[in-house]
């Protein structure tokens, strides 16, 4: 669509194109993805683990996008990326929603019932000409005591997925390839060392090139042992090294 195309139809959030779209909630989405900075995440058996750069890494880096991530209990945490004024308002919001349920209920927030809650405000958003959707995706996760892990994406839109591999950020339309690659081999059966090596791999491919350990962070929940263990330098690069010396597993 060209600028004359889309004069006037993209002012405000409730107005329709005449091609039926919302056109300031695809500026959002392109928002997530050209200001956010690239995270995987995969769920296995009993256990989550994301992927994302190094802060370091994103000092080095000319454009390095946003992305920040949270812990908020009881095997409960969330990554953002995107806008970082968006990001911050997100990270409080989810926050409060929690501490509240809490009030409430007496109990820790479902990851479910919390994805359900951000994302009902996100489709809120949409419904006001006087506010904007958030240019940001949000990823929330945490280990249920009767479901297991659980792993849910949520985008400015007002719609959120249940996943068992996601991405945000820059490069998040590339993980689609390897979602169909790996589903096959029965992810919901992997323990916590193979999530770690299936999402370095993936990260990598994704990336388009060999990361060092210390360009990288890797964060591991665990059923019943660890809540979101960042893993030190030296882990990452065993995990890397075990990668390479995997000549025959290999993603084309």
């Amino acid at each position: 669509m060209g600028i004359n195309d889309s004069l006037g139809f993209d002012q405000h959030i409730t107005i329709f194109s005449p091609q039926g779209r919302l056109l300031q909630i695809e500026y959002a989405i392109k928002s997530s993805q050209k200001f956010g900075s690239t995270c995987i995440a995969l769920k296995g058996k009993d256990s989550i683990c994301f992927v994302l750069k190094s802060k370091k890494k994103f000092l080095q880096e000319e454009n390095p996008g946003n992305l920040k991530y949270i812990s908020l209990g009881n095997f409960k945490g969330s990554i953002c990326s995107g806008l970082n004024g968006d990001i911050e308002m997100q990270l409080k919001n989810m926050i409060i929603l929690s501490t509240d349920f809490y009030g409430a209920f007496g109990k820790k927030i479902s990851s479910e019932n919390l994805a359900f809650q951000v994302s009902e405000k996100n489709q809120i958003n949409t419904q006001q000409a006087f506010i904007r959707p958030l240019g940001i995706k949000t990823m929330i996760c945490g280990i249920e005591f009767e479901m297991g892990p659980q792993l849910y994406k949520c985008d400015p839109s007002g719609q959120y997925f249940s996943k068992w591999l996601c991405a945000v950020g820059k490069k998040e339309d590339l993980i689609e390839y390897y979602v169909e690659k790996f589903k096959n081999f029965g992810p919901e059966s992997w323990n916590g060392k193979q999530l770690i090596i299936i999402a370095l791999l993936i990260f990598m491919r994704i990336e388009g090139r060999e990361n060092n350990a210390d360009d990288l962070n890797v964060i591991i929940c665990k059923k019943n042992n660890y809540d979101f263990k960042k893993l030190n330098v030296s882990s990452i690069d065993t995990f890397l090294c075990l990668i390479k010396s995997l000549n025959n597993f290999s993603v084309k």
